[in-house]
């Protein structure tokens, strides 16, 4: 696993973290896109907490999960964070009251999320997030979504949250729950089609 360099590391207060990765609680995620390109394509998200017996968990998106975007490998991977976090919150809800790890680490097999969220959202961040509207960012919702539910679980729950990389590799367990779970959103999008057509035929 590649670790990011310290001040590529999102901290709690947006300054960096100087800290090694077995001081934190790693929660891996993962994003594919099936058929990316296409009016077919279908996407599917995991997570692997090793830490919990629960810890691997995954979803097919569906149009109710992220309504009127396109199915794409990026968006794909930002959802998947996106669930790491949510995660990340319910475990910290879990533990009220007891030990707690005080730093987390969202590791993603992205190299767009980790700099979107290291580089790029800082910078938006700094300048007050006014964006050229001339010069479009791609999935901007999420990138703003993302680093504003961070921030949210940062204060309330006074826990540290970063971003790492860890390459690609199809055969990581989140990998292969992502694909499974696309696999699923793709059978459901056909079922709706079909179901559709079938009642006007």
């Amino acid at each position: 696993m590649e670790y990011t360099p310290p001040q590529n590391t999102r901290g709690a207060t947006g300054k960096t973290p100087c800290l090694a990765l077995f001081c934190h609680r790693l929660i891996f995620t993962s994003g594919v896109c099936i058929g990316e390109g296409t009016t077919k394509a279908a996407s599917g998200v995991a997570i692997v907490f090793a830490a919990r017996r629960d810890g691997v968990q995954s979803s097919p998106i569906l149009p109710s999960i992220d309504p009127g975007r396109n199915r794409t490998q990026a968006r794909a991977e930002l959802l998947a964070a996106c669930y790491g976090l949510n995660r990340i919150r319910k475990i910290i809800q879990q533990t009220r009251g007891r030990i707690a790890a005080k730093r987390y680490i969202i590791v993603t097999d992205s190299s767009y999320v980790l700099t979107g969220m290291t580089q790029w959202v800082p910078h938006w961040r700094s300048i007050g997030r006014r964006i050229n509207a001339a010069q479009p960012v791609d999935n901007l919702d999420l990138f703003q979504r993302l680093d504003t539910a961070i921030s949210r679980v940062e204060q309330k729950a006074n826990v540290m949250i970063g971003f790492c990389l860890q390459p690609p590799n199809p055969s990581t367990r989140a990998s292969q729950f992502a694909n499974q779970a696309a696999t699923t959103a793709l059978a459901k999008q056909q079922q709706a089609q079909n179901k559709f057509w079938s009642s006007i035929l």
